[in-house]
C-alpha cells in the first residue's frame, strides 16, 4: 500500500487567524497532484503557535482540524492520524523570564518539571491527538496504517528555549530517552519527530541522538525555516535521513513550505517533495523531488545476500518477510519470564534474551519454520543495530575457524573495503550476533563444542537452531556463560490464530476482499476439525493450501478431496525435486509396496535397513526392476518422503500422513487388479477407531472417487448400530437429559467470544499432541467387537459418509443420495442413545458417587443432589449436540443442503439435526427463519426450545460480523430469550464507539 506523511511546521498561530485557511486550501488542492494514497499521517514538527497563549492553540486546533478533515476527503484515504511535538513558541515565556545566562549553572533535571510546566497549552491540544500522554518528554508509540506498522517516536525539545537566539547547546533530553528509542522490530518504519535539530542540544543530548537515529528511516525536524532533506552520515559509518520542515506560515509569503514524504510498502521506496508557494499564482508548487535512501548501517549485509537469504520460494512476494508470520513460541529458561512455559515471545524478547544469555536455543520438528525464523531474525537484527553473521553445514569449517568468519564476512558483506573484516572485529561484541542453521547438521561433537567455544569466548552473541531440546552442547556454554541456562524457545505449530494471520497476510497481498479471507479461514478449520489426523500445521503445507484456495476460490470447500489433492501435489513434486519423471513414477509404487508389507505384513512403523534392502529386493523380484536400495533412500529422505533415525540403522515414512497415503495407494492398487478382494479393505474399514485406518479410508475415498466405497460404509453403519432405537427426546428414552440445569439462551458476550475462540485452539493442541504421540500399533485387537469401539467405528463411518457426500455429491444418483440421508439423520441418534444410555442405566451410582467425591474434595461445599442431576443433563446434552454438530458440520455446504432438506424429517430429533446442517452452512437468513419455524412447532416441548437456543447461540459466536437485524430475528422469534436484549444493545454500544 502507499502511504502519505505530511510535513508542516513553525506555523506561529495567532488568535486573530482563525479565518486564514487560503494556504491549507491550496496545500490540499497540491497534495492531491500525487495520486491515490491508502493511507497518511500528518507530521507537525513544532510551533504550532506564536506565544503560546491558550487562544491561539484554539485557532492551531480549528485550523489544522479543518486541513485534516479536507485532506482525507480529498485523498478518500479515512482518518489521517496526527503526530506533533512542541515548539519553543509553544512555550510560555513572558518578559522578564529567565535567560541564557540562568539557564548555563542549572543543573537541568531538577528545572525539568517547572519546564514543562510552560507547556500546559500545547500538552492539552496534544493530548486530544494522542500525543505525550503519558510521558511529556519521549513519547514512543505504534499505529497501524492499512497493514502497515509505523513506529514514532516524539520528543520534546522545547524545554531551555529563551525568549533569545541564544539557547544554542541548551536543549537537554534526560539519560533514560535513549533507551525507549530503540527500534521496535516488529515495525515497518522508524520515525522520529522534534523541533530543534539535535545540533541544538549540549553534548550528551547529541551523543544519544545520534546514536539512537541511527535506526531510524525517517527524522522529521522543524525550527531553522529551510525545508531540506539531509543525509547524514555518523562516525561509525551509519547513515540516517533528516527531512528539514519549512515555515508554513499562515499570512507571511515569502518562503512557506511544506514536505511530502510517499511511502510504498510493496517496493520500500521512499520518495520527498518539497512544496512552496509562488505568491503570484497563489499555489503550492512542487521545487524538489527525490528518492529517499533507505538507511544503512556502518558494516551491513549486502542487498544481493539479503535477496538471496529471503527470496520467498512459494513464490508470492520478493521476499518471504512481506508475509511472514511470527509462530507461537514456548520458552523455557528464566531469560523470558519466571515462568516455565510462556506463548507470547516476540522479536524484543528473543534479541532482549539473547543480550542477557549471550546464547539461545531455538528447537523445532522438521518442517516446523525453523530456518525461515531464523532467516527472519537475521534480517530484523539488522534493523536493531546488529551485525549479523549466518553459518550453515556447508560453511563450517572447523580446522580454520577463523578463515570461515572471514569468508562468510565477504560472502555476506561484500568486499566494501580493504579493511572492512577488521573492521567487524574491531566493532562492539555485544552487536555482532551468530547465527547458526541446525547446528545437529555438524555431525562431529567435538566440532560443534569448538565453533560454540569460540563464538561464546570472543563475546558474540549466538542464536542457533536445534532439531532437539537437549544438546551436549549446553553444558558447555553454561561453563563459559558461568553458570547460566541457554534458554530455549520451541515453535509451536500454527494453530487457529497464527493460522489466521498468515492467512489475512498473504491474501492482503493479493487484494482479497474480508469475505475471501474469512472463507478460505473457514476452509482452513474445518480441515482441522474434521481431518486432523491429515492435516499438516507446518508453515510450508499451510502455505500450500492458502495458495490451492486463492487459485480456485475457497467457496465452501469441505470433504477430503481439498487437503486430498494438495497433498498428493505435494508428493510428486517432492520426489520430481530429486529425480527424473521415469525415475519418480516407479520410485512412487516402490513407497506403495513398502508401506504395504510394513503395515499390513509387518505392522510396524519403521523398519532397519537390512529390511528395507529386502523388501527392494523382493520388489525387484516381483516387477523385474533393478532399484538400488541406497539410490532410493537418499533419494525418498531428501524428498521428505522417508527419513532415518538419528543412528543411521532404521527407517520411516517421513510422517503419519505419508505412511497412510501410500498404504491407501497400495489398497487401491490391489482393488483394481480384483474388486473382490477386500481383505485389507476390511482390516482398515473394521480397525477404524485406531491407529491411521481413518485417514487411509479418507485418501482411499479421494483416489478411488467410487461412490461404491461410500454405499458400503453407509451398509456397515446402520448394520452396526442395528439393533439400538435412536434417541427421541420426545419420548424421552433417555429421562436424565430432561434434568439439565437451566442452559442460557442468553445473546453471548464479547468475552463469551473470546473464550470459544481460545476454546477452538485448545482442542487443537490436544488433537494434535494425541496424533503426535500416539503410536499407530497401540491397540488392542480385542478391543475391535466392544460395544464401545463399535459405537464409535459407527460415528466415524457417519463422519465418512458426510464428507463423501460433500465430495461426490455430483455423481450421485437420488437413491444413493437417500441411502446416505437415511444414514447420516438415523446412525447420529443412534449413537447418541447408545453413548448415553449406559449413564442413564446408571445414573444413580453416578450422582452418588460425585456426592461423595464433592464431600471429599470440597468439604466446605453443599452439593445437593437436586443440582448434580441437573449438571448431569446438561452435561449429556452438550455431549448429544456435539455429537450431531459434527456429523453436521461434515456433511453440510451450499450443495448439499438442498438434499439434506429433503431427508427423513418424521421427528423433533431430525429436525433438530438439519437445523444443525443449515447453521454450518453459515447463510445466516435462511438459518434464523428454519430455528424461528422450528421453534414455532415445537413450542410446547421445552427441551426442544433449549436445544434450537442452543444451536443459535453457536451461530452468533463463530459467525464473524452477524448482521444484528438477524440477531433482533431470533429475539423477536423468542428463539433467544427477550430478557438478552440489553446484551445486545451494549454491544451495540461498544461497536458504536470503536
Amino acid at each position: 500500500m502507499k502511504l502519505l506523511f505530511v510535513q508542516l511546521s513553525d506555523m506561529h498561530c495567532h488568535s486573530s487567524d482563525h479565518s486564514l485557511t487560503e494556504k491549507l486550501n491550496k496545500a490540499v488542492s497540491a497534495i492531491r497532484t500525487l495520486g491515490k494514497m491508502d493511507g497518511a499521517v500528518l507530521v507537525f514538527s513544532g510551533d504550532l503557535c506564536d506565544t503560546a497563549d491558550p487562544n491561539e492553540f484554539k485557532t492551531g486546533r480549528h485550523l489544522l482540524g479543518k486541513f485534516l478533515y479536507q485532506l482525507s476527503e480529498a485523498l478518500s484515504c479515512g482518518f489521517i492520524h496526527t503526530k506533533i511535538v512542541p515548539g519553543n513558541h509553544d512555550m510560555i515565556l513572558p518578559k522578564g523570564s529567565r535567560g541564557a545566562e540562568e539557564i548555563k549553572v542549572w543543573n537541568k533535571d531538577e528545572h525539568l518539571f517547572e519546564e514543562l510546566d510552560r507547556l500546559k497549552s500545547f500538552f492539552a491540544y496534544s493530548a486530544i491527538k494522542h500525543c505525550f500522554v503519558k510521558d511529556k518528554i519521549c513519547d514512543v508509540n505504534t499505529i497501524t496504517v492499512g497493514d502497515v506498522k509505523l513506529q514514532f517516536c516524539l520528543l520534546n525539545s522545547a524545554p531551555y528555549s529563551t525568549r533569545d537566539p541564544e539557547d544554542k547547546q541548551f536543549h537537554y533530553l534526560p539519560t533514560y530517552v535513549g533507551e525507549k528509542l530503540t527500534r521496535d522490530p516488529e515495525a515497518e518504519l522508524k520515525i522520529t519527530i522534534m523541533h530543534h535539530h539535535y545540533e541544538w542540544c549540549e553534548w550528551n543530548t547529541k551523543e544519544i541522538l545520534k546514536k539512537a537515529l541511527a535506526t531510524d528511516d525517517l527524522v522529521f525536524f522543524g525550527h531553522d525555516h529551510k525545508a531540506e532533506a539531509i543525509t547524514t552520515v555518523n562516525g561509525d559509518g551509519s547513515t540516517f535521513n533528516i527531512i528539514m520542515g519549512g515555515q508554513f506560515n499562515l499570512n507571511i509569503d515569502k518562503e512557506c513550505a511544506f514536505n511530502a514524504v510517499t511511502y510504498d510498502s510493496n517496493t520500500r521506496e521512499m520518495e520527498r517533495l518539497e512544496f512552496n508557494w509562488a505568491t503570484k499564482e497563489n499555489i503550492f508548487v512542487p521545487v524538489s523531488r527525490g528518492k529517499i535512501n533507505k538507511k544503512k548501517k556502518g558494516l551491513a549485509p549486502t542487498d544481493a545476500f539479503l535477496n538471496m537469504l529471503l527470496e520467498d520460494k512459494q513464490n508470492i512476494r520478493t521476499h518471504f518477510t512481506d508475509y511472514y508470520v511470527l509462530p507461537k513460541l514456548a520458552a523455557e529458561g528464566d531469560a523470558f519470564s519466571s515462568d516455565e512455559h510462556v506463548e507470547c515471545i516476540g522479536i524484543d524478547d528473543i534479541f532482549s534474551a539473547v543480550k542477557t544469555d549471550k546464547a539461545i536455543r531455538i528447537t523445532g520438528n522438521s518442517g516446523s519454520g525453523k530456518t525461515a525464523l531464523l532467516r527472519y531474525l537475521y534480517s530484523k537484527s539488522i534493523e536493531l543495530g546488529f551485525m549479523p553473521i549466518l553459518i550453515e553445514k556447508r560453511d563450517y569449517k572447523d580446522s580454520r575457524i577463523d578463515k570461515m568468519f572471514r569468508d562468510l564476512f565477504e560472502e555476506q558483506y561484500g568486499n566494501m573495503s580493504e579493511h572492512g573484516y577488521n573492521t567487524y572485529e574491531q566493532a562492539d561484541r555485544a552487536s555482532q550476533i551468530v547465527f547458526i542453521d541446525d547446528v545437529d547438521l555438524i555431525s562431529n561433537q567435538k566440532a560443534q563444542e569448538n565453533l560454540i567455544a569460540r563464538i561464546i569466548e570472543s563475546g558474540k552473541l549466538l542464536i542457533c537452531t536445534t532439531k532437539e531440546k537437549k544438546q551436549d552442547l549446553e553444558e558447555i556454554v553454561k561453563a563459559k556463560l558461568q553458570g547460566k541456562t541457554i534458554s530455549t524457545i520451541d515453535i509451536k505449530p500454527f494453530y487457529k490464530e497464527t493460522r489466521d494471520k498468515l492467512v489475512g497476510k498473504v491474501c492482503g497481498i493479493y487484494g482479497k476482499r474480508q469475505d475471501e479471507i474469512d472463507a478460505i479461514k473457514t476452509a482452513l478449520d474445518y480441515m482441522v476439525q474434521c481431518q486432523t489426523s491429515l492435516f499438516s500445521f507446518m508453515p510450508v503445507n499451510m502455505l500450500q493450501y492458502i495458495k490451492y484456495f486463492l487459485q480456485g476460490g475457497a467457496g465452501d470447500r469441505k470433504g477430503v478431496q481439498t487437503i486430498s489433492m494438495v497433498f498428493e501435489t505435494n508428493i510428486r513434486n517432492s520426489i520430481l525435486s530429486c529425480e527424473k519423471d521415469s525415475v519418480a513414477n516407479v520410485y512412487l509404487m516402490v513407497l506403495e509396496y513398502i508401506a504395504d508389507q510394513m503395515y499390513f505384513g509387518l505392522q510396524t512403523e519403521r523398519i532397519n535397513i537390512s529390511d528395507l534392502e529386502r523388501i527392494i529386493k523382493g520388489y525387484n523380484s516381483k516387477k523385474k526392476a533393478d532399484i538400488i536400495a541406497k539410490r532410493f533412500l537418499n533419494s525418498c529422505v531428501e524428498a521428505h518422503i522417508l527419513k532415518e533415525d538419528d543412528n543411521s540403522f532404521s527407517v520411516s515414512f517421513f510422517d503419519k500422513n505419508t505412511f497412510a497415503y501410500f498404504v491407501a495407494k497400495s489398497i487401491n492398487r490391489e482393488l483394481e487388479k480384483d474388486q473382490t478382494n477386500l481383505k485389507t479393505l476390511s482390516f482398515v474399514m473394521n480397525h477404524i477407531c485406531f491407529g491411521i485406518n481413518d485417514t487411509i479410508i479418507l485418501f482411499l475415498s479421494f483416489i478411488r472417487n467410487n461412490v461404491n466405497i461410500i454405499l458400503r460404509i453407509a451398509d456397515d453403519a446402520i448394520k452396526l448400530m442395528g439393533e439400538y432405537p435412536e434417541w427421541d427426546f420426545e419420548k424421552m428414552n433417555i429421562p436424565f437429559l430432561h434434568e439439565s440445569a437451566d442452559i442460557s439462551d442468553k445473546l453471548p458476550s464479547s468475552q463469551d467470544k473470546k473464550n470459544a475462540h481460545w476454546q477452538v485452539e485448545q482442542i487443537e493442541k490436544e488433537r494434535h499432541d494425541m496424533i503426535k504421540f500416539r503410536g499407530i500399533f497401540d491397540y488392542d485387537v480385542n478391543d475391535v467387537n466392544k460395544e464401545h469401539y463399535i459405537v464409535m467405528r459407527a460415528l466415524k463411518y457417519s463422519q465418512l459418509i458426510g464428507r463423501a457426500l460433500i465430495d461426490q455429491y455430483g455423481a450421485l444418483d437420488a437413491d444413493e443420495i437417500d441411502k446416505i440421508l437415511q444414514t447420516l439423520y438415523s446412525v447420529p441418534q443412534k449413537v447418541i442413545y447408545a453413548m448415553l444410555k449406559r449413564y442413564q442405566d446408571h445414573s444413580e451410582n453416578i450422582v452418588h458417587s460425585i456426592i461423595e467425591f464433592a464431600k471429599e474434595r470440597m468439604p466446605d461445599e453443599v452439593i445437593k443432589e437436586d443440582y448434580v442431576r441437573k449438571l448431569i443433563g446438561q452435561v449429556g446434552t452438550f455431549i448429544a449436540l456435539n455429537i450431531m454438530n459434527d456429523i453436521a458440520y461434515n456433511a453440510s455446504n451450499e450443495n448439499t443442503i438442498t438434499a439434506l432438506r429433503d431427508g427423513p424429517l418424521d421427528n423433533a430429533n431430525h429436525k433438530i439435526m438439519l437445523l444443525m446442517m443449515e447453521e454450518n452452512v453459515g447463510n445466516t437468513p435462511q438459518f434464523v427463519s428454519r430455528a424461528i419455524t422450528l421453534r414455532k412447532e415445537l413450542d410446547s416441548c421445552y427441551y426442544a426450545r433449549t436445544l434450537i437456543a442452543q444451536i443459535a447461540r453457536k451461530h452468533i459466536i463463530y459467525t464473524e460480523n452477524i448482521d444484528h437485524r438477524e440477531i433482533d430475528r431470533l429475539l423477536s422469534g423468542k428463539v433467544m430469550s427477550s430478557d438478552s436484549k440489553s446484551i445486545l444493545l451494549l454491544e451495540q454500544g461498544k461497536n458504536s464507539k470503536s
